[in-house]
């Protein structure tokens, strides 16, 4: 139901309508300069809805996996596997996690990644011994 307009100015507008012709028809000219609003159909990066969008997304995922959302920091989560504790941290796409063992920690990954689409992930594996 919601939806964000992008507003382009200048450089960016020529390089728009360089990329789509189509969009020549929709640039303005206000206080000089040239303008483009476009209505943005999915989540864009490093707009603030885009990251609500994403961590509402990743959490669910992991919350299906089993995993626990701590309630004093919002990107950590913990699961029981195999008896063990399993602990995941993230900051945007770079992840942090540990667990006994190594097999465990190479399936939460598959799964992650399978569940994400094929997003990238950058992961830092702790295996305790």
């Amino acid at each position: 139901d919601k939806f964000v307009i992008l507003k382009l100015e200048g450089k960016f507008v020529d390089i728009m309508c360089e990329v789509n012709p189509e969009y020549l028809k929709d640039v303005r000219v206000e206080h000089g300069k040239k303008v483009l609003y476009l209505r943005i159909l999915k989540a864009l990066y490093g707009c603030i809805e885009s990251a609500f969008l994403w961590y509402d997304l990743y959490a669910t995922t992991l919350k299906d996996l089993g995993f626990i959302i701590n309630p004093y920091d919002r990107c950590v989560a913990n699961a029981m596997i195999d008896g063990k504790q399993c602990t995941i941290l993230w900051y945007v796409n770079d992840n942090k996690l540990s667990h006994m063992s190594k097999d465990v920690l190479t399936n939460v990954i598959e799964k992650e990644e399978r569940d994400q689409d094929g997003l990238a992930y950058n992961w830092v594996v702790l295996e305790k011994e």
